[in-house]
């Protein structure tokens, strides 16, 4: 991967191989390119939507404010949309249009925060005790989101949540320390539909409240071009002084990576200035 990178920022960089990196050594950045052009407009205003929906709950517009199991289910509704239109089920699958089976999938997404606002009356009248419904859908939320995370970021995540699942289920069969009584799937679904640790719990709260509008900034910035404004403040603040390209590189790294959140990426980007410049300076390939 070292070299691969290495080789791709020594030299001028286009903007088809800096992506074709970026896919090549990290999984989030394997996204489709719709062909389709209507489709893409449509994906470009739902993004925009997205967008404007968080930053007016953020900014507390009366009319925005729900009950926080509502806003985390849009949330997580609208990251499953993206997830299953952006990223393709397996890597050879098509990347210019969205597959029959993704469809289903994101109608199923769709469905999932309209079932909370029709059954959040009913779930705090009878304290949150799940019907066999409530049991299908929350089943569903749960392959949702294995799925969407299998697709982003690889299998590591999914087995292991897998694994914790099935260990919740048949502890009671583990001899020893980690032997529980073991928990039924309606339980442990209405543990992660309802509790505050589930998915709709406080990790989402987090993400869908602050997170988010990080991202969102870091992107604005980053496509405003705040990408070389860092290369030249690091310049400015290192650039002559001994041993500044490697200096350069590293305080660019730092201050890109708070915006796009990549290691690969500001390895292609910032790396483009700096790497050549370090080999000038006779760095070694392994410095």
């Amino acid at each position: 991967m070292a070299e691969e990178l290495k080789t791709a920022v020594c030299g001028e960089i286009s903007e088809a191989k800096e992506q074709a990196v970026l896919e090549k050594h990290e999984k989030s950045a394997r996204v489709r390119t719709l062909s389709n052009q209507t489709l893409a407009r449509s994906l470009t205003f739902f993004c925009f939507l997205f967008t404007m929906y968080h930053l007016a709950y953020a900014s507390g517009i009366r009319l925005m404010q729900m009950v926080n199991l509502k806003h985390h289910a849009i949330h997580v509704g609208l990251i499953l949309i993206l997830s299953f239109v952006l990223y393709p089920m397996y890597e050879k699958a098509s990347r210019k249009k969205v597959a029959w089976y993704d469809w289903i999938l994101v109608g199923i997404s769709v469905a999932e925060p309209l079932y909370v606002f029709y059954r959040y009356d009913a779930f705090i009248s009878t304290g949150f005790k799940i019907s066999t419904m409530d049991l299908v859908m929350g089943t569903l939320l749960v392959l949702l989101v294995l799925e969407a995370t299998r697709r982003i970021s690889g299998l590591a995540l999914p087995i292991l949540s897998v694994i914790f699942l099935v260990y919740g289920m048949y502890g009671r069969y583990i001899p020893g320390l980690f032997k529980h009584r073991g928990y039924s799937w309606s339980k442990i679904i209405t543990y992660l539909t309802t509790d505050v640790y589930g998915i709709y719990g406080s990790s989402i709260k987090v993400a869908a409240t602050y997170i988010v509008l990080f991202i969102i900034f870091g992107e604005i910035m980053n496509k405003c071009g705040m990408g070389q404004l860092f290369n030249d403040m690091a310049s400015s603040i290192a650039g002559g002084t001994k041993g500044g390209p490697a200096k350069v590189g590293v305080i660019a790294s730092g201050l890109l990576g708070m915006i796009n959140g990549s290691a690969v990426a500001c390895v292609v980007t910032t790396g483009a200035f700096t790497i050549p410049l370090m080999k000038k300076n006779r760095y070694s390939d392994e410095f």
